[in-house]
């Protein structure tokens, strides 16, 4: 494994950024090589302008501070790249780990290496990928707690506390990592009833309730909740005003400036009062749910270790740093339609002149738009877990007595899709990387399966084939397309080194702006001159870089796309790209990312929805997706 990381590095050594600058890549390399004037790690939010890049990713950004001092490269993607893939191969180690506790060595090399031949993770390295680093601290915290069973009671409490912080980085590594949370209190269930040495089923639900000693309390407090929330409808008028005229001591900070009359704030006040008691009610429900499973006191002892990491984290203005976290969750789970591409299209018009039906609310693909993710970035990995599915519950079926009681059985389904549940009820934005870690949830299902099948005389042959499949299948995609897109940027820069290219045509369009900012921020490049032209025809003499003309490309689902749509002001290109000559006359094409195959698509809610659910993009958009080099030369018989 580590030999493949130094050959993952190897392989991206010098990669440069995926579009142009802006993008939460570049911001968080920038807070983190300004981590030289932070007195405190909650700086990394307010030294460098970063936006809401570094919100609930402190943890991502403290490490890339350490590799961006590793690699001694504080401006370029390198580190941030190695970061991502040291946290994925971590992960992978640490599958194998927790699976050797509990299903041994050979079943725990089956899931790991079914984990690591997903290119999906491998995906996410290369670009956006901090749930990676929020998966390897999940996993650390799952780790820690395979040894609460057979421990001594004082070992317990401490592996706990221990957990608790590594459940507190996972959430402060990546904007999705929430997605990691009901999973992890799914294990420290199941820690604790290995531990107390019962069955884990339904059963155990109950004498949970009735052991721990947690129901009582827990419904007082639901009580006490549900008191103030009645107590906030009727007299929220009174709390704005007291806000608004400086009388209600923590609160005043939530009325900044007295920028309006009022009742301006008690009317918006009053919009807002439904939404908050709505999301008010889940964490609050969440976690008497957690604490009545788990109990009071491992619940006390993970909460010691969780609060300990967010106070090193938001210290020393606890109210501004969370502000940073819980302004995030508000924009991603409660209004996530700010900064969906989605409602900028319809905002725009862009359905409606296209005749393209949507539902009303269009949030994304809805129900159906998660199988077909699934089918597009592990198809083989869907495919394994729906035969593992299948087997286990006829397995369970037909055995006699059963190999788990039904409530078991359930909570081991539940447990493997828990991750993509999470998403689809808080409503996530449905794009690639926010449902990867349901590949995660995947292996738990398979790991029993594989465990329980084993003896099978046709077990192993059957489960080595499909691991060469889905290997093959995987590579063939990673190295054929992923990796090619993702450096396209470095085969640019080579070739206009290779052919010694000092002078360039190429357009001037909202589509360059994002794509040919990559190319002149290279250092080797500094003295090259550009110029803009509108058509291939003003070209007498000289080398020319055609970028994507496509509108239909993740990297540019803005308002000017929307408003633009293909680049086809120029005659004599779009007769090249129609009939398909420019293959036959360019000297270099380059794939790039989210404009010319079908996996980086999934990157944006926009594309994802136009291609697996209204399958609205086609061949020629793709084509229209790549960049193109060539010389004027070859023009001369073609314009």
């Amino acid at each position: 494994m580590r030999n493949f990381l130094a050959c993952f590095l190897y392989l991206t050594k010098g990669i440069k950024p995926a579009v142009g600058g802006g993008c939460d890549n570049d911001l968080m390399i920038r807070a983190a090589a300004g981590s030289n004037e932070w007195k405190w790690p909650s700086d990394m939010h307010t030294k460098t302008y970063t936006g809401i890049a570094t919100s609930q990713k402190n943890l991502t950004i403290l490490l890339l501070v350490l590799f961006q001092k590793l690699f001694r490269d504080k401006q370029n993607e390198f580190p941030i790249v190695a970061l991502w893939s040291f946290a994925h191969v971590t992960s992978i180690f640490l599958i194998y780990l927790i699976a050797s506790n509990y299903w041994g060595a050979n079943i725990a090399l089956l899931v790991s290496l079914l984990y690591f031949s997903s290119f999906w993770m491998w995906q996410m390295s290369l670009f956006v990928g901090h749930l990676n680093v929020a998966t390897m601290f999940f996993l650390l915290s799952v780790y820690v707690l395979t040894f609460i069973p057979g421990s001594s009671p004082a070992l317990g409490y401490f592996l706990l506390f221990v957990s608790g912080a590594f459940f507190c980085c996972t959430l402060f590594a990546s904007s999705s990592s929430l997605r990691y949370a009901l999973l992890f209190f799914a294990t420290v269930f199941f820690a604790k009833h290995q531990a107390v040495g019962y069955g884990i089923g339904l059963g155990s639900f109950r004498q949970t309730i009735t052991d721990n000693g947690s129901l009582l309390p827990s419904v007082i407090l639901i009580l006490i909740f549900i008191f103030l929330i009645f107590l906030l409808k009727i007299s929220y008028k009174k709390v704005i005003a007291a806000i608004y005229n400086r009388r209600a001591w923590l609160l005043n900070g939530l009325i900044s400036a007295k920028k309006y009359p009022l009742e301006h704030y008690l009317k918006k006040a009053k919009e807002q009062l439904p939404n908050f008691i709505k999301w008010s009610v889940k964490p609050v429900l969440t976690l008497f749910i957690v604490v009545n499973l788990i109990g009071f006191n491992y619940f006390l002892l993970i909460a010691w270790g969780f609060g300990l990491v967010v106070l090193a984290l938001t210290l020393p203005d606890i109210k501004k740093s969370l502000t940073f976290y819980f302004n995030y969750l508000y924009i991603s789970y409660i209004k996530p339609g700010i900064n969906s591409g989605l409602v900028r299209y319809v905002r725009y018009g862009y359905f409606a002149k296209n005749k393209i039906p949507i539902p009303p609310n269009l949030r994304g693909g809805g129900f159906w738009w998660v199988p077909k993710i699934y089918a597009r970035m592990a198809p083989f990995h869907t495919l394994i877990y729906s035969v593992s599915l299948i087997a286990v519950i006829s397995a369970n079926y037909f055995s006699v007595p059963p190999l788990l009681d039904s409530g078991a059985l359930i909570l081991l389904i539940i447990a493997s899709l828990l991750p993509i549940l999470w998403a689809e009820l808080t409503k996530a934005y449905q794009v690639a990387r926010s449902y990867s870690s349901g590949l995660l949830g995947f292996m738990i299902l398979i790991g029993f399966a594989a465990f329980i099948f084993q003896s099978y005389y046709y077990f192993w042959p059957i489960a080595i084939g499909l691991l060469v499949l889905t290997f093959t299948w995987n590579g063939y995609k990673f190295f054929g397309v992923i990796y090619p897109a993702r450096m396209s940027f470095n085969k640019i820069v080579a070739a206009l080194d290779k052919y010694d290219i000092k002078e360039i045509y190429t357009y001037d369009t909202f589509y360059n702006e994002s794509f040919f900012d990559n190319v002149k921020t290279t250092p080797s490049l500094n003295n090259l001159k550009i110029n803009f032209i509108k058509s291939l025809t003003e070209v007498k003499n000289g080398w020319i870089l055609i970028p994507p003309t496509t509108h239909k490309a993740g990297y540019i689902a803005q308002e000017e796309s929307i408003r633009q749509g293909d680049f086809t002001e120029d005659p004599a290109l779009n007769k090249l790209l129609e009939t398909k000559e420019i293959e036959r006359i360019a000297i270099s094409n380059f794939p790039t990312v989210y404009g010319s195959d079908n996996i980086w698509f999934q990157e944006a809610d926009v594309m994802s929805y136009f291609d697996l659910m209204l399958h609205y993009i086609t061949k020629k958009d793709r084509f229209r997706g790549y960049a193109w080099l060539l010389h004027s030369d070859s023009l001369k018989t073609q314009i």
